[in-house]
């Protein structure tokens, strides 16, 4: 009868205990349902464009291929680590000038936007051709300051002249 007696409060105990967790449990899994999803980020979109004006200084051949490229670097992300975009054209001559536009469409899903930088580089060569650096070869390479991001879906130009 003894064994009874305290068997009998322990088991009440223990009932107490199983039903308290199982409440316990069903307003935890209650609130995970009802939880605020996790923010979404919407991409940063636009268009950078590189005008290049390109006055022929050195003596390149007019069959000598010149071909303009650039990029943008983005830095100051939370995201992600680094981001370069890169397009290239080949330019148009016209006796000793050069044009060409390079346009880089970007969707970037950055992790605070209003203080990332970008970082606008162009490069200009001639001759282009083969794996082997021919000579004479020309080329400029410019890696400009970092700039604020422009504002999502904008077109920023870029107006450049220089030489080659």
């Amino acid at each position: 009868m003894k064994i009874t007696r305290l068997f009998f409060p322990a088991a009440c105990v223990l009932v107490l205990l199983a039903s308290t967790s199982a409440t316990d449990a069903r307003a935890s899994a209650e609130d995970a349902v009802t939880a605020t999803p996790a923010t979404t980020i919407t991409p940063t979109t636009g268009t950078y464009v590189f005008s290049f004006t390109i006055t022929l200084t050195s003596t390149i051949g007019t069959s000598t291929k010149i071909v303009c490229s650039a990029s943008i670097l983005v830095s100051g992300d939370t995201l992600l680590t680094s981001i370069q975009q890169t397009a290239a054209v080949a330019a148009t001559r016209s006796g000793s000038t050069a044009t060409c536009t390079v346009n880089i469409p970007y969707a970037w899903s950055l992790g605070n936007p209003a203080t990332d930088k970008i970082t606008p580089v162009y490069t200009i060569q001639a001759p282009v051709e083969g794996a082997t650096v021919p000579t004479p070869f020309h080329y400029v390479h410019v890696q400009e300051r970092a700039i604020a991001l422009p504002a999502n879906g904008a077109t920023t130009t870029e107006t450049v002249a220089t030489s080659l």
